[in-house]
């Protein structure tokens, strides 16, 4: 009986957030196909991350991935990349995990603009925070084209 009269109290505050990131993805100078994209809201404590979406790169490396949540707090979107550019002799996929700013959230379904990203996988860019810096970058190499 307590129970029932919390859970009402509690889904009260729930807030619909949703994410989009669109992108482009190169291994070197060269578009990265069938690359395995997911977009996730990281949790903390013992709620388990959220997937909200999965797709893989077409043959020029593109992609698009959206979801969206409903939590009392802010949603943590991280875009997480399964590659293999630039591993050596290890057969496993890297992990390339994106950290999408909250200024990039959204409280309504949709989410995507006319800009795109492209990223380029390195040696040594396992975890990274997607800035302000980026986007300028990818519309400078955009209008260039």
């Amino acid at each position: 009986m307590c129970l029932l009269g919390f859970l009402p109290i509690s889904s009260f505050g729930l807030r619909q957030q949703s994410v989009g990131v669109t992108g482009r993805l190169f291994c070197g100078d060269k578009p990265s196909s069938n690359v395995l994209v997911k977009l996730f809201d990281k949790d903390t404590g013992l709620d388990p991350d959220d997937q909200l979406d999965s797709t893989r790169t077409d043959a020029m490396g593109n992609f698009k991935v959206q979801g969206d949540e409903r939590e009392t707090t802010n949603i943590d979107p991280e875009l997480k990349i399964y590659h293999h550019c630039n591993k050596g002799l290890n057969p496993c996929p890297r992990k390339w995990i994106i950290t999408i700013p909250d200024k990039w959230r959204a409280k309504r379904s949709t989410v995507f603009t006319d800009r795109s990203t492209e990223f380029s996988a390195g040696p040594n860019t396992d975890r990274r925070k997607l800035t302000d810096y980026d986007i300028l970058k990818a519309i400078r190499k955009l209008s260039k084209s």
